[in-house]
């Protein structure tokens, strides 16, 4: 399966590949000679997605229950291709386990990224923090032109592995931490530090796990600073559900702030949803309260700043 975004995220468009052709549309290929992901077949289109699997929006739009049923179909299938931009990363469940697919979230924060690349030829170096899938450090080493180095840190080793498995063809210098950020050197600097962390507030995170909840988008904030050469940036996300606790993390950094892209998205996070607590605490810390349109109950804005210590931004 490919899903690829336009570039402005208004289409979305769904494509059954290699042995999917046989599986699910009843082709005839010879797959043991040809397994590229250029023999696919466009399935579907759904316009003003606000979601990686918009389900509600598939049902709406697709009236063919052909095309919607192999659609659905074909999400249940993998490897899993998603593409924005001409930049595409490969996805499977079972060799990535606990890695999360690139989600609208990531998609948006690529989209934000378009808009400092007239910027690139100061960046040559960035390091990832929680790289998941790989795709934001493999977007950024295609599209931006004096790349030289681009490092990919997460705590999953399953996450190491499948940024390993999509950036195979990149002759820049790569290197994969299986670590805590915080144990990258002291003294070690980027350009350009990338993240786009939990940003969902969760009551009692630190006790649990001190990279949920908004525990890691807080340390990168106040310290990742420490690890940027002289007019280097941070980029990273955060929601409207943590909005307050976000500016204020920024207001302590001293660093400048510039919205770079919004979208507002639903949430749609099932452990969050259907965690009475967890629901509770966000209604009374975050104001979440029901907004039911377009298929979905609850909404949040995410926002994609970039940080610098330049007064100019």
């Amino acid at each position: 399966m490919i899903i690829e975004f336009s570039k402005d995220l208004k289409k979305e468009k769904i494509y059954a590949n290699g042995h999917e052709l046989v599986q699910v549309l009843g082709q005839k290929i010879n797959l043991s000679k040809n397994r590229t992901a250029l023999n696919k077949k466009l399935i579907g289109t759904i316009k003003n997605p606000v979601l990686v699997t918009d389900l509600y929006a598939m049902a709406k739009q697709l009236k063919n229950n052909i095309v919607r049923d192999t659609i659905f179909a074909l999400y249940q299938s993998y490897p899993r291709i998603t593409q924005y931009n001409k930049v595409s990363v490969w996805w499977d469940p079972l060799r990535h386990k606990d890695v999360w697919c690139p989600s609208i979230d990531t998609i948006l924060f690529a989209r934000a990224l378009n808009k400092i690349i007239k910027n690139s030829r100061y960046f040559k170096s960035v390091l990832e923090i929680g790289c998941g899938s790989g795709f934001l450090g493999k977007y950024i080493a295609s599209t931006f032109t004096n790349i030289k180095k681009v490092v990919f840190v997460d705590i999953n080793p399953f996450a190491i592995l499948c940024a390993k498995d999509n950036t195979k063809e990149f002759h820049i210098k790569k290197e994969f931490f299986t670590q805590r950020w915080q144990n990258i050197k002291k003294g070690e600097k980027y350009d350009l530090i990338i993240c786009n962390p939990p940003y969902l507030p969760r009551p009692r995170s630190v006790d649990k796990n001190s990279y949920e909840g908004i525990s890691l988008m807080r340390e990168i904030i106040l310290f990742g600073k420490n690890h940027l050469n002289e007019g280097g940036s941070i980029v990273i996300n955060y929601s409207s559900l943590c909005e307050k606790d976000a500016k204020n993390f920024i207001k302590q950094s001293g660093l400048k702030s510039r919205l770079l892209v919004k979208m507002k998205v639903p949430l749609k996070v099932l452990p969050v949803l259907n965690n009475k607590d967890w629901m509770k605490f966000l209604y009374k810390k975050t104001g979440l309260k029901k907004e039911p349109r377009q298929g979905y109950i609850y909404w949040q804005t995410l926002n994609i700043v970039e940080l610098k210590n330049d007064k100019k931004i």
